[in-house]
């Protein structure tokens, strides 16, 4: 008979030369576990820590779903701000509130879910629960079970516990120990799995009655939105039932509760926690009544071999997934761990001192991750506060009515090497057409013409190229409106940007990119009523061409002057507007004016952000031209759009540039 046993600790597995993990040592000592303790005492040190330091995340999870929802309903408050004039403060602190509450939350759950001392501690304890319902048959059979896990298979053969002699047939203990394995082991997991099973049953039920529900529900509001939306009378319907509350956030909520409602059973993995649980009740069930059947060794040694391997695969595959979680919050992982061991050992100490030591984990924290996030909350209020300036700035009176005299001066030189005066009307505008040019941010005219300045040079191109049918050539000035923070009455509020502690530099910047648009556009209305003035005058010819090139945001100029003469009827017949690497033009804007007079758009740097797609509607031309190589793709291509259309004015085989200007055709 004895030939025929199985002996679990004569079986010779390249596991059993695993080393130890490096964590087991100090975890062992941590835990108080020494060489003479017994499986059930290794059992108690470790369960006792387990417990304690278990994440208690499923137990919060209603919680934390709850106030999920709120964060997503939060936002909702601003939409009553102004029809029922509710407290801004409170909309605007509820979010922030809301906001700053989810993040600590999301982040928390991530780090409570790394808790390794916890894992490490657990494992040790359902190997040490293994070994003592084993003991009396085989204390290899825990080592065993885990062969396909060299690591754990050596923490297994690490723990202490008696060496036991295995099982013999002379034994007169077959029995006994039968029976003790079938009440300390079987008994006790079938209960276990039952409970669990019956338990997770129920949550799935009515987690499943929630979201179907929450749906039927909300099919119900959409339905009747619907059918209120089919009544002439709905606006007024809406405005005197405040029923557009109860459809926008009722109709908000319901869905929101299904899929919390979703997470929460993907949270606690009910469907993969029933199955398993079903497949070890069969399994177990099957094992109990193989185990009563049983009476050889080989029998037994076998069942029980067979249970351990299914129970501890359960807990290999638990404690791989958690050991190698993603590491969200750990900048040094050694020094993490060795916090979690010292938090597990002040679990032995009072409750003052596991106060001290949560309060210091808390504030370390919440001063990474919510503190840490100041970078996202500086951008906020900039971007904010520019995009207020933005929207705001095109209808602010205040803003329209500060343009000063010298703001977009209409200049020209008499002769080649004269200053730039104001423009005196002369028989070239009357007789071969006119071209505007206008510079961009932080530019102007040079009016001495002494540094080769763009439009001088540009100026002097189209000059060549047409020679004695050469048109006039007016240049716009509004280099002060060109700087708006030079402006107080139309610079940006930077309260908040100098308490957050922003260089005046960054602020200016900010405030000239933010105001720019607006800037532009009031500059090019008044420059449009300019030049209605001389046509209707006759100083501008009417039958003759009008050519308006911008740079930068001198688009914005050129594109709002000639929206002022064709709404007045006073456009010149052709009249055209070229438009060098503007950023972030108004769509409408070039739609409302394509519609009139032909755009062409020339894109050249990275700056050049939200142009729209060639021909996205009939008379807007977008051309890409690549900047040569060794030019900065930002700054120094910016600056190329301009060089690039003086290099085609004397470039006549180019089909692009001003070769398309209706002086030429």
């Amino acid at each position: 008979m004895n030939d025929s046993v199985k002996n679990n600790n004569n079986v010779k597995l390249p596991a059993e030369q695993a080393a130890n993990p490096v964590w087991l040592a100090p975890l062992l000592n941590l835990l108080k576990i020494t060489a003479h303790d017994t499986a059930e005492e290794c059992y108690q040190k470790a369960d006792e820590v387990a417990n304690r330091l278990a994440p208690h995340t499923r137990r919060l999870f209603n919680f934390i779903l709850v106030f999920q929802g709120l964060a997503v309903l939060a936002p909702s408050l601003w939409l009553i701000v102004l029809r029922e004039q509710f407290s801004v403060s409170f909309a605007a602190f509820s979010v922030v509130f809301c906001a700053v509450g989810l993040l600590v939350i999301s982040w928390w759950m991530r780090w409570r879910g790394m808790q390794h001392m916890w894992v490490r501690a657990r494992l040790v304890a359902e190997l040490a629960r293994s070994r003592m319902a084993t003991e009396q048959i085989d204390s290899g059979l825990t080592a065993s079970a885990l062969r396909r896990s060299p690591s754990l298979q050596a923490v297994a053969n690490a723990l202490p516990g008696a060496a036991n002699k295995p099982l013999s047939a002379e034994n007169t203990d077959f029995n006994d120990a039968k029976l003790h394995y079938m009440a300390e082991r079987l008994d006790n997991q079938l209960q276990y799995y039952q409970h669990k099973r019956h338990d997770a049953l129920l949550r799935r039920q009515r987690l499943s009655k929630i979201v179907t529900l929450s749906l039927d529900a909300a099919l119900f509001l959409a339905v009747a939105g619907v059918a209120i939306s089919l009544r002439d009378e709905a606006m007024i319907w809406l405005n005197w039932s405040y029923s557009d509350y109860v459809l926008g956030f009722v109709g908000t909520l319901l869905p929101l509760l299904a899929v919390l409602a979703q997470m929460r059973g993907a949270q606690l993995e009910l469907n993969r926690r029933i199955g398993t649980f079903a497949q070890q009740i069969e399994l177990l069930s099957a094992a109990k009544s193989q185990l009563k059947d049983a009476n050889q060794l080989i029998q037994l040694n076998n069942i029980v071999s067979d249970v351990e391997a299914s129970l501890l695969s359960e807990v290999m595959e638990w404690f791989y997934q958690a050991e190698h979680n993603e590491p969200y919050y750990r900048a040094n992982k050694d020094k993490a761990e060795l916090k979690e061991w010292r938090a597990a050992a002040v679990l032995r100490h009072s409750k003052l001192a596991r106060a001290l030591s949560a309060l210091e984990y808390s504030a370390g924290f919440i001063g990474k991750v919510v503190l840490g996030r100041g970078v996202v909350i500086a951008l906020s209020m900039v971007l904010t506060t520019a995009f207020i300036q933005y929207q705001r700035a095109p209808e602010d009176p205040t803003i329209q009515s500060v343009l000063r005299q010298q703001d977009g001066q209409l200049l020209n030189a008499r002769k080649l090497d004269d200053s730039y005066t104001l423009w005196l009307p002369g028989q070239k505008a009357a007789s071969n057409g006119t071209v505007v040019l206008v510079h961009g941010l932080h530019d102007g005219v040079d009016i001495s013409r002494s540094n080769n300045h763009w439009m001088t040079r540009l100026e002097q191109a189209i000059l060549q190229r047409t020679a004695s049918l050469s048109p006039e050539i007016i240049l716009v000035d509004w280099r002060e409106a060109a700087k708006p923070s030079g402006n107080p009455f139309s610079a940006l509020d930077t309260m908040a940007l100098s308490v957050m502690g922003m260089p005046k530099s960054a602020q200016d910047m900010l405030n000239d990119l933010s105001m720019i648009r607006p800037q532009g556009e009031r500059i090019g209305e008044l420059v449009g009523f300019k030049l209605a003035r001389a046509i209707r005058s006759g100083d501008i010819a009417r039958d003759k061409p009008l050519h308006l090139i911008g740079h930068s945001a001198g688009g914005f100029v050129v594109l709002h002057a000639a929206l002022v003469l064709s709404e007045l009827g006073l456009a010149p017949e052709p009249m055209q507007v070229t438009m060098l690497d503007t950023p972030f033009p108004l769509a409408a804007d070039l739609a409302k004016a394509a519609s009139y007079f032909p755009i062409d758009f020339y894109v050249t740097s990275s700056l050049a952000q939200g142009v729209p797609a060639d021909q996205f509607v009939i008379g807007f031309k977008r051309f890409d031209i690549t900047p040569p190589p060794e030019i900065d793709p930002y700054t120094g291509a910016h600056s190329y759009a301009h060089s690039w259309f003086i290099q085609s004015v004397s470039d006549k085989g180019n089909a692009e540039g001003f070769s398309r200007s209706p002086l030429i055709n």
